[in-house]
């Protein structure tokens, strides 16, 4: 008898319900789609940038080595004409612009100290996409939960189950907006 009510949809409550689990069901799995990627991608920019920036460190201790070696050459050879030591200086000004500029280049964006700021602002990304994740692995695992509970409701025409069903699905509901907005903190170490 309960199963041909709920099949005809006399009761209507059980059946939409049942698109209610469906759509939260499927929300949190959008959101769950996302989330490797948004570990991922930026853990892989975060690495390119400090590599980056450690290729941008070697330089430019290339070229300070570069211009210390040349002053000691200059104050070492007696016998260098004053275009020389001109010449050479500049070369030393021109090693020692550049190991300043592999340090930090506020113009291009891709000095070191820069390449350390947008590395640290991936890590960040990251981390934020990391704290997220165990929100929506709880929520999935809820509305699993209340989808198989609410199905034995319907089946059993249990209402304080059918009721249990919804408040496992509020509570899935709750950790999905948490998910996205992190509002609470969940002690959980990952």
């Amino acid at each position: 008898m309960v199963i041909t009510r709920v099949a005809r949809g006399s009761a209507g409550w059980p059946r939409s319900m049942s698109g209610w689990w469906r759509c939260c069901w499927r929300s949190r799995r959008l959101a769950a789609a996302t989330s490797p990627r948004k570990c991922s991608t930026p853990t892989s920019r975060s690495s390119d940038a400090y590599a980056f920036a450690q290729a941008k460190y070697l330089r430019a201790t290339a070229y300070q080595l570069a211009a210390d070696q040349f002053e000691f050459e200059i104050n070492q050879l007696p016998g260098l004409s004053d275009t020389g030591k001109a010449k050479a200086a500049e070369r030393v000004q021109h090693y020692r612009d550049n190991a300043a500029r592999y340090e930090s280049d506020p113009a291009s964006g891709e000095g070191r100290q820069e390449l350390l700021a947008k590395a640290k602002q991936w890590e960040e990304t990251r981390d934020h996409a990391a704290e997220q994740d165990p929100n929506f692995e709880f929520a999935a695992a809820l509305f699993q939960i209340a989808i198989v509970l609410g199905s034995v409701a319907i089946v059993a025409g249990s209402r304080p189950l059918l009721g249990f069903s919804m408040a496992v699905t509020a509570i899935g509901v709750v950790l999905t907006i948490n998910g996205y907005f992190l509002l609470v903190h969940l002690p959980i170490s990952g």
